[in-house]
């Protein structure tokens, strides 16, 4: 939540995917392929990282925007390999990180031009509340006996 409240005061003062923050990512993927699995490259956001604490270059807030931006970029860009790959169309974003505001937007933002269909909790929450909810209906189910319980 600290790192999320130091990258929302860089935030105010730009628009998110304009930032010199995203473009510095540009259009590398920001993923490897390892087993058959996609694997985020933390190692090109640690050295992008460190190298701006150790040039001394940008305040705390802008260095916490960049690494939000990077998650963005690294994710989103997964993503829409992944829907090259397999033609699923559909993205669902939830989960308690999804309650991280500049993620939350930096995504929305970042599939705002694509033909992906983004879908995000609306009347549910989307961190533990979200789970127990659902939890609690599949114990309902199987209370139940419903067959779909499964």
């Amino acid at each position: 939540m600290e790192l999320e409240a130091a990258a929302a005061r860089a935030a105010s003062r730009q628009n998110l995917l304009r930032s010199p923050f995203f473009r510095e990512f540009g259009d590398r993927p920001l993923f490897v392929s390892r087993d058959g699995l996609l694997e985020l490259s933390a190692g090109d956001c640690i050295r992008s990282i460190v190298g701006k604490i150790t040039a001394g270059r940008l305040p705390v807030d802008d260095i916490a925007l960049s690494f939000h931006l990077y998650l963005v970029s690294g994710f989103g860009n997964m993503i829409h390999y992944l829907h090259q790959q397999t033609g699923i169309d559909t993205v669902v974003l939830s989960g308690g990180s999804v309650q991280n505001r500049i993620l939350a937007e930096g995504f929305i933002d970042f599939f705002a031009p694509t033909q992906l269909k983004l879908y995000t909790n609306v009347q549910v929450p989307a961190n533990d509340g979200g789970l127990a909810l659902g939890q609690a209906l599949i114990g309902g189910f199987h209370v139940s006996g419903d067959p779909h319980a499964g």
